[in-house]
């Protein structure tokens, strides 16, 4: 299985990936803004904010601001009403902008309806803005705003409709004054949907993958959220009830992703009591999103009435595997540290939004006017970390599984022959004790070899060693464990002789080593050897009387029988 740490082709795809993406957000970005610009205008919104008479509930305001009025959240059921007279500033193609917050909505100008939301919904009402055209002679004229609350503490404030020219609407108050949220959340999805699709094919390549998918996923639900909680999907479309649905279930979902791209850390790794809490949280997530789903749908309990469970689950989810990753840092272990350095820049842009919301909104005293936030770069910039924290993550533990590879290699490798050594091949006699197949072993004597040291030099001797092992390597397969038992006994393991000739096999070998003896003069390499399975009914004797386990028992027919061999090549 080839890794991207091994393989530099896929990190080279991964960039192309990322670098295409920003590419094409920017393109659908610029056609956007780049049509709606062909058609705008330099005109500003018309707010319709009183004098105006307001009933909410049993309550009445009389020449109010409807800016300047806030009360309590309002129970489920509350009918709400205000009228007011229609600016005297004509446009010739305006354009209705009217604030829906979870509720039953009517519009009437001079006591005719001309606008009605939510009359046939029943579990998403959704919040946001709705635009509609009215007849250009609209000055003047008496406008009656009626809604009916449908969610249970939801609504605590009203916000003034507008009228804008509607050929300049699109542009002006969406295109064009959040152009750069929109830049940065087109990026944010379409980089989390380029990704996890990337991800998904490159897992047949190396299962770690799965991690950037729920990574990848996890991003792509925070774009989703955005594009919803920022209003930006009005550009596409007004339908308050996909967004509402868009919009909560990305809450709600994401975070179950974005906690599970940690479980190999923080459950699989961890050995302690924070390992059932990890899950315990984890657990508490991917039950919560689908009880919202079938609760929401059944009529029992609607998706915005679980918002602040979501709020501590969330938080509950952030502070676990913060703490996590600073203890690691204390501790000087290997950490998600892009994860710690993107948290806390999203917690600066947040806090940076607090003082400047209070700043603007009541020190400004600028109420009903729209406040633009900065938080989407602090989402933007924590979604990047997140991708830089996998790939750091990646990249240090393919080294050390290459460390610790190498040295598991040299713990059962002979270091002079490249073979296995006798602690590999103890191993793999409890394998085969376990697997229950029909197995066998050949085991080899070097002749000579004491000869060799004495009359032409250890280095010769050496020489000996490591031809007969490069012998047996090209003769046996890698599905045959070749192992030096020690000085010059050599053994080899064939895991299944069902499909395997082994007069065959030695013939092989002996052709090969015919073959090498002509350029070994006056040194040819000779050897004995013996063979026993695990049918032989010679080892199944031994067993029985013994009451040893059969791996053992072969071994000992093949070493006996190789040393008979031996004594047939002396002359004995």
């Amino acid at each position: 299985m080839k890794s991207y740490e091994r393989n530099p082709k896929l990190k080279i795809l991964m960039f192309v990936v990322a670098f295409l993406t920003v590419i094409l957000a920017y393109a659908t970005f610029f056609m956007i803004t780049r049509t709606f610009r062909l058609e705008a205008k330099e005109v500003s919104n018309i707010r319709v904010d009183g004098p105006a008479t307001v009933h909410i509930g049993d309550d009445t305001y009389e020449n109010a601001s409807l800016s300047d009025i806030s009360f309590d959240p309002l129970p489920a059921g509350t009918h709400i009403s205000y009228t007011v007279k229609m600016p005297d500033v004509q446009l010739s193609r305006p354009m209705f902008t009217l604030y829906i917050a979870h509720s039953k909505a009517r519009v009437y100008i001079d006591g005719k309806l001309i606008y009605s939301y939510g009359e046939y919904k029943k579990n998403m009402f959704g919040y946001g803005h709705v635009s509609f055209p009215i007849d250009a002679d609209y000055a003047g004229r008496e406008l009656k705003v009626e809604y009916d609350v449908m969610e249970y503490k939801e609504v605590s404030s009203l916000e003034p409709p507008t009228i804008t020219e509607n050929a300049a609407y699109y542009y002006h108050n969406r295109a064009c004054n959040l152009r750069h949220q929109y830049f940065i959340d087109f990026t944010l999805i379409m980089l989390g949907l380029a990704i996890a699709a990337v991800s998904l094919i490159m897992m047949f390549r190396d299962t770690e993958m799965i991690r950037l998918v729920f990574l990848a996923t996890a991003i792509f639900g925070m774009g989703i959220w955005v594009l919803c909680n920022y209003d930006l999907i009005n550009i596409f479309t007004d339908n308050l009830a996909l967004k509402g649905y868009l919009e909560y279930l990305s809450f709600y979902i994401a975070p179950f992703f974005f906690t599970l791209y940690f479980a190999d850390d923080y459950f699989h790794r961890e050995k302690t009591f924070r390992r059932y809490i990890y899950l315990a949280i984890l657990t508490a997530q991917g039950i919560f999103s689908i009880d919202c789903i079938v609760l929401h749908f059944a009529g029992i309990r609607h998706l915005p009435k679980s918002l602040p469970v979501s709020h501590v689950l969330l938080v509950t989810s952030l502070a676990y595997i913060l703490y996590m990753s600073i203890r690691a840092l204390i501790k000087k272990q290997h950490a998600h540290i892009p994860f710690v350095i993107g948290f806390f820049l999203l917690v600066v842009f947040c806090m940076r939004d607090m003082v400047y919301f209070v700043l603007f909104y009541y020190i400004g005293h600028n109420h009903g006017e729209r406040y633009e936030s900065r938080m989407l770069s602090g989402i933007f910039m924590f979604a990047i970390s997140m991708f830089l924290d996998f790939f750091t993550v990646q990249s240090r533990r393919k080294k050390a599984e290459a460390r610790n590879e190498v040295l598991g290699k040299m713990a059962y490798t002979d270091t002079m022959t490249g073979l296995y050594n006798r602690r590999k091949a103890d191993e793999e006699f409890t394998v085969l004790n376990e697997n229950g197949l029909p197995f066998g072993m050949i085991g080899f004597d070097l002749n000579d070899l004491k000869k060799t040291n004495d009359n032409y030099g250890h280095e010769n001797g050496d020489k000996l060693l490591t031809d007969f092992s490069k012998l047996i390597s090209d003769t046996f397969s890698k599905e045959f464990i070749a192992c030096r038992m020690g000085g010059d006994e050599f053994l080899v393991i064939i895991p299944d002789i069902t499909s395997v000739d082994e007069s065959e096999l030695m013939n092989d070998l002996q052709d090969r080593c015919n073959e090498l003896n002509k350029t070994r003069k006056p040194l040819p390499l000779s050897y004995a050897h013996g063979y026993c399975s695990s049918t032989d009914p010679e080892v199944i004797d031994a067993v029985r009387q013994n009451n040893s386990d059969i791996a053992t028992e072969v071994y000992k027919c093949s070493d006996k029988r190789m040393y008979e061999c031996k004594l047939r090549m002396k002359g004995h």
